[in-house]
């Protein structure tokens, strides 16, 4: 066997915290700044529809998307309370992603390698496995920043993505492999009620890359008891059980608007200042960890303190880009660009690290060196280098953009390569310092579509009495829908269907029911057929229910022959019961107003539906 190199010693080296500071000063603003904006902000278009599907997931009669059911308990165990189950959403995805990666750690950090002094790997390094922590957390919750902050079929993909990484790692080690089977069939099923088209993809990587032979089949067993059991319980609690499920999952795929192709390849501009940053701090990050490597001549005493003290000072100097590109951003008025632009900038420059901690593996592989990563290491690296694609697979978004918000499997893939240690897994610190401490800072500055969230006040947001802080003018908009919602007595049983294609807020906020879906889309080319495809199975409820029509000037609003199928006529057969204001375009909150008309049904009959 041979001899482990010089080299390959400063590759792979003993990890030190010294140029880990910066990324681990990043990760903790990141979580700071999440939890500080739990009690803040709402969207009423897309988290309108994450709501609307978690407090009643039964109504929706035409969906494929069935993460309602999995978020509906735990949003009744606290009460109904936005807050709450905001904070149970990042509480598990940090307590999965501290799982996995401490999980990663312990194995790649407890292999002996022959011709290394004794012991071999830093075994239970407290202060790097921390670090590494908080850093993987701070990568993790990027969804968090750029999307809503209420748990959504996003943070459920996410969340069984880092399940069956979880799994994986266990059961294909051969250390517990019932409880990885066990934790693997969550994960699978999790990617079922998230998103088929993740589902799809996570199968079928698990299949290609688990290192098949029989000890496994006690976790394959496990895996699949778990799947059939959680399976069962959901059918078990949906109106109509299978056949029902079935049918309106059927419905759902013919109902999904904006969705012509599976996987979005188009070009999407890549902010080269963004790019630039991140590039430079991973270089910054890689030099930190250079400078730390023990070498013949400092490994102790004052030279070898020196050289931790440069690396500290260079891992600090990692957060410079970002820093310069918030200050830049907030100069020039674009600081929701980052949501647009640096996911995707991120993952080329992780990508680029990742890429080379693959090529140094396969020198090493090449030249049966002693440090080699063994075949379960390698086979873990590739799933979590396919899990980013694998959760943006079916997005209506651009692949590559979307891939961005989980980059935390690429820095995971990389300290599996690296053993943690060395100067590519601090450059990928580097490069997690940057994405990190934008995302936390952009969050309060621009959260989804809605107006900055520094300054807010406790505002009642639903008709149960929720509060959440927002900013004074939505504070006022969100005032009046309440009070329109009272004075038409709207209650838990009143039905909405909501013709503005993009009203889901208002119909949680009054506390009713969605007819059809939760968001009835409007907006794509085909959105007007989907909303038939959905309102079909329900139309005779069009007898007693409201309706929210847009006025003029609505780019998102469906047609008012959305309804001619049925011999309903908008506004016909209708009355106006009352108005209230909304942003004129959702995306620009701070924007203009324009009102929305609340129907009640006067002659409506829907055909085919009896007296």
């Amino acid at each position: 066997m041979s001899q482990v190199t010089e080299v390959e010693r400063a590759t792979h080296s003993s990890p030190t915290v010294a140029p880990l500071f910066g990324a681990v000063l990043a990760g903790m603003v990141a979580i700071a700044s999440v939890v500080w904006s739990l009690p803040r902000g709402l969207d009423g278009t897309d988290e309108g529809y994450y709501l609307n599907e978690i407090a009643h997931p039964s109504d929706s009669s035409a969906t494929a998307l069935l993460f309602g059911w999995f978020w509906h308990p735990l949003y009744a165990v606290v009460g109904e309370s936005v807050v709450g189950l905001r904070f149970i959403g990042m509480a598990l995805v940090t307590a999965a992603t501290v799982a996995l990666t401490l999980g990663l750690l312990s194995l790649v950090w407890t292999r002996d390698v022959p011709g290394q002094e004794a012991p071999s790997r830093p075994h239970r390094s407290v202060p790097a496995a921390v670090g590494l922590c908080l850093v993987a957390v701070g990568l993790a919750l990027i969804p968090l920043s750029v999307l809503p902050l209420t748990p959504s079929y996003n943070t459920l993909a996410l969340l069984a993505l880092l399940c069956t990484a979880v799994g994986c790692r266990y059961a294909w080690v051969g250390e517990r492999v019932l409880l990885g089977g066990a934790v693997i069939g969550l994960g699978g099923f999790l990617a079922v009620v998230a998103k088929p088209t993740t589902a799809l993809v996570l199968g079928i990587v698990v299949l290609l890359l688990t290192p098949w032979s029989r000890r496994l089949l006690p976790g394959v067993a496990a895996a699949a008891g778990v799947l059939v059991l959680l399976g069962a319980i959901l059918v078990a609690a949906f109106p109509g059980h299978l056949p029902a499920l079935v049918t309106v999952v059927e419905r759902g795929v013919e109902a999904t608007v904006g969705h012509p192709h599976l996987v979005r390849f188009d070009r999407f501009r890549v902010d080269r200042v963004m790019l630039l940053s991140a590039l430079a701090a991973g270089a910054l990050g890689a030099l930190a960890g250079l400078v730390a490597a023990p070498s013949g001549a400092a490994r102790s005493g004052r030279k070898q303190l020196t050289k931790q003290a440069v690396a500290t000072v260079l891992g600090l100097a990692a957060a410079l880009p970002a820093v310069v590109a918030l200050a830049r951003a907030w100069r020039d008025g674009t600081t929701r660009n980052f949501d647009l632009f640096q996911p995707q900038a991120t993952l080329y420059v992780f990508g680029l690290t990742l890429a080379l901690a693959a090529l140094t593996s396969l020198a090493a592989l090449v030249r049966r060196s002693a440090d080699r990563p063994s075949s379960v290491e390698l086979r873990l690296a590739a799933l979590l280098a396919c899990l980013p694609l694998a959760y943006a697979f079916g997005t209506n978004t651009n692949l590559w953009r979307f891939s961005g918000h989980v980059v935390v499997f690429w820095f995971l893939a990389v300290l599996i390569l690296t053993r943690g240690s060395g100067w590519l897994a601090t450059s990928a610190s580097g490069v997690a310092t940057y994405a990190v401490l934008v995302a936390g800072v952009s969050t309060p500055l621009a959260p989804y579509r809605s107006a900055p969230i520094l300054d807010t006040a406790p505002t009642q947001v639903s008709r149960g009495g929720q509060t959440i802080a927002l900013p004074p003018a939505q504070a006022r908009l969100t005032a009046g829908v309440l009070e329109v919602g009272r004075g038409l007595k709207v209650s838990r049983e009143t039905t909405v269907l909501d013709l503005t294609g993009e009203s889901p807020g208002t119909i949680w906020a009054w506390g009713a029911r969605p007819m059809a879906q939760g968001w009835v889309i409007g907006g794509y080319a085909d959105s007007a057929t989907s909303a038939r495809v959905a309102i079909n199975p329900v139309a005779c409820r069009l007898r007693t229910a409201l309706v929210l029509r847009a006025t003029e000037g609505s780019r998102r609003a469906l047609p008012d022959d959305v309804l001619a199928q049925w011999g309903v006529r908008v506004p016909d057969d209708y009355r106006v019961a009352a108005e209230y204001l909304v942003p004129e375009d959702p995306l620009v909150p701070t924007g203009s107003l324009r009102a929305v008309q609340v129907l009640v049904p006067v002659t409506a009959r829907p055909t085919g539906c009896g007296a």
